[in-house]
């Protein structure tokens, strides 16, 4: 389960079929075990039917000392985090039930004392796999301790009324802020999902790989030591924070004490922990924009130095070249660039109506991925990535219906999901701008 830290990882995601394809590739070692378990199951039974197999001397040798080659990595990475100690007494306690299991089956020599040595075997799985598994933090914990998810109480409670009053304030006003929750805890890195909020992280959420490596959120939110800060999002008033509309940050302690963050930023303090201070950062993007400047540009998000090739900024956007229908363009300066409006706002769908002058580009603050529809009044149009992480149309002057849904399976993204296996370009529906005007 340590992904690329395993030696054989990056051998096995590429060339074992099926396991790139699991949200968490490290997840298809649970497939594997499944696999083992069976394997194993058919030479107890093959042990109890024949008996032990014939052994050869080099292969066993060759076994032994990959074995403890495999023990002396694992010893030897968890002595860069100072738990060798912890990793060898894990390691010697896998050993002595590993002795102990070799020691029975070689002591049945005929099939009744070898199917009693082979019931004795699976009676200490079961165990083992009880010790390790029954009485973890998973599964044995009380549920008192997760009531802040059905029923909050106490200084929770009023963190948690607080947030959604503020939230509720800025909805009314047609703004949908961001929040992030770290560092309160096992049961708050599942809070956004069950209040509704709109989070930046979360926990074990969809990995999208140039988000993961650009805003770098952390897959546990209840460790403040997850969150880390690259140089292309190394504050939280970054100008791809404010795209993502980040307003206000959830902590299980103060801001300023935030391990990795070089200096806080300028907030507002709503709520004064312990447990849980409450900051609202100004100067976020709105969610959706129209841009009269926007360029093609080619070459990948970041620069040699983890920062932004192209910060996002509140006039202009980059678009991914080979995804805009021209190279650039730009409203003349006493143009302004439009309006947008949402209308609604729920998982797999946005509506807006927009107003613009002049053409432009509508930018959705909302993550591009595959699979989402856009449409201008009922037309299918092409979505574009812009800024590096955010879905675009572009759209013509005038006022217009726009429409966000997601829809993997419709016949288009199907058409694109097949055209991509095969190596051919993706079919788009054709752009709204008029070709006099390109």
């Amino acid at each position: 389960m340590l992904g690329r830290y395993t030696p054989l990882y990056g051998l096995a995601f590429a060339f074992v079929p099926g396991m790139d394809l699991f949200r968490r590739p490290t997840d298809a070692s649970f497939v594997f075990g499944i696999a083992l378990a069976f394997l194993a199951g058919h030479c107890l039974a093959d042990y109890v039917r024949e008996g032990l197999p014939r052994f050869r001397r080099l292969y066993m040798i060759a076994a032994f000392l990959a074995l403890l080659a495999a023990i002396d990595s694992a010893i030897a990475f968890s002595a860069r985090t100072g738990h060798a100690l912890d990793a060898a007494r894990e390691a010697g306690v896998a050993g002595a039930i590993m002795l102990v299991t070799v020691l029975i089956l070689f002591s049945g020599r005929q099939r009744p004392a070898r199917v009693a040595a082979a019931a004795l075997v699976t009676l200490i799985a079961i165990a083992e796999l009880l010790w390790w598994n029954a009485a973890s933090r998973l599964n044995a914990e009380s549920r008192s301790l997760y009531t802040v998810l059905e029923a909050p109480m106490g200084a929770e409670a009023a963190a948690i009324a607080l947030l959604e009053a503020a939230l509720a304030a800025d909805h009314r006003r047609g703004e949908h802020p961001r929040v992030e929750v770290l560092g309160l805890g096992g049961p708050w890195q599942n809070l956004a999902m069950v209040r509704g909020w709109e989070a930046t992280n979360g926990y074990n959420p969809l990995r999208i790989g140039w988000y993961d490596r650009l805003v770098a959120p952390g897959e546990e939110n209840w460790d403040t030591s997850q969150r880390r800060f690259p140089p292309s999002f190394d504050n939280y008033n970054c100008a791809l924070a404010q795209a993502l509309g980040l307003t206000y940050l959830v902590f299980g302690e103060p801001l300023d004490r935030l391990p990795g963050l070089a200096a806080p930023p300028p907030a507002d303090l709503l709520l004064a922990g312990p447990p849980v201070w409450i900051y609202r950062l100004g100067d976020a993007m709105p969610r959706a924009r129209i841009v009269g400047r926007f360029e093609a540009i080619a070459g990948d998000a970041a620069r040699p130095d983890g920062r932004l090739a192209v910060e996002p900024s509140a006039d202009r956007a980059r678009v991914d070249v080979g995804m805009a229908s021209r190279r650039s363009t730009a409203l003349p300066s006493s143009e302004t660039p439009g309006v947008v409006k949402i209308e609604s706002s729920r998982p797999g769908r946005v509506e807006a109506v927009a107003t613009s002058t002049a053409d432009g580009l509508l930018v959705l603050h909302d993550i591009y991925y595959p699979g989402w529809i856009a449409e201008v009044d009922g037309k299918s149009v092409p979505i574009r990535r812009a800024n590096h992480l955010f879905r675009a149309i572009e759209l013509p002057a005038g006022t217009h219906r726009v429409t966000f849904r997601f829809a993997p399976f419709s016949p288009a993204n199907l058409r694109n999901a097949l055209n991509a296996a095969l190596g051919r370009p993706a079919t788009e529906p054709p752009a709204v701008f008029l070709d006099s005007q390109r």
